[in-house]
């Protein structure tokens, strides 16, 4: 009882020091101290605070504040360290881990775009471990989530235009929702060959047969990547003799 009595003194007498310093501009000490007197508790009143005193206060007021410093630069750590965890656990495939790591990276920074495209893409590879159930779908919506908050952070994030497609084209059958998301990527990134598939297949989708045929042809062309070309070459066989599923 007695230390928080202290506690609840130091409070009323540090609120006080700052309007004594505040106000000294506009206000006399002897004001000032006139009112400390009328809201300090009653076994108070009569008493003026000494400067020592002011000084003991800000003294601890510059504790205080080293104190909170040091709080966030650790609180800053910590999230960073969730962040570097997350992405330890996606580069083994250990999607559940990254998922948790992500989460309580967000707590500390809730308007990282990248941390909420990262948990789409946990999201959307956890659903596959659930093949019929409930939690398929919950996570394809977390999925979806995800992607859409990073990019109403950073509306221009390719890499989460990209995830949103292929869960919207390949895991929630809803390829005409990816058209604009595949669009804007080309339209940052004219020889995206990735989107340029993901385009060339919302074309089939739509009945746009010659569209898609040009796409492929186009990444057979260009494309540095050999893996590509051929599988822009079987895409664009496979349609014209009709196979194409």
């Amino acid at each position: 009882m007695k230390n928080r009595k202290k506690h609840s003194i130091a409070l009323v007498l540090l609120l006080f020091a700052f309007l004594f310093i505040l106000s000294g501009c506009n206000k006399t000490r002897k004001n000032v101290l006139d009112k400390m007197k009328e809201l300090q508790p009653s076994e108070y009143k009569g008493q003026e605070l000494s400067m020592e005193k002011v000084e003991e206060l800000k003294t601890g007021i510059a504790e205080y504040e080293k104190e909170a410093e040091r709080t966030i630069e650790a609180a800053e750590q910590l999230g960073v360290y969730y962040k570097l965890l997350a992405i330890q656990y996606l580069e083994r495939s250990m999607y559940g881990p990254a998922l948790d790591s992500i989460e309580k990276a967000l707590f500390y920074y809730p308007e990282n775009p990248i941390l909420f495209h990262l948990g789409g893409v946990c999201s959307g590879r956890m659903a596959k471990t659930d093949i019929i159930g409930d939690k398929r779908n919950e996570y394809f919506r977390r999925a979806e989530e995800y992607y859409l908050r990073a990019l109403a952070l950073d509306s221009g994030y390719v890499d989460a235009l990209y995830g949103l497609s292929v869960l919207y084209i390949f895991e929630l059958d809803r390829p005409f929702d990816a058209e604009p998301s595949v669009n804007k990527i080309l339209s940052r990134e004219k020889h995206n060959y990735d989107a340029m598939f993901l385009l060339a297949r919302i074309n089939v989708f739509a009945g746009r047969i010659e569209d898609a045929v040009k796409l492929y042809e186009q990444i057979e062309e260009d494309a540095p990547s050999p893996e590509k070309q051929a599988q822009a070459a079987e895409n664009r066989k496979m349609l014209l003799e009709g196979m194409y599923e």
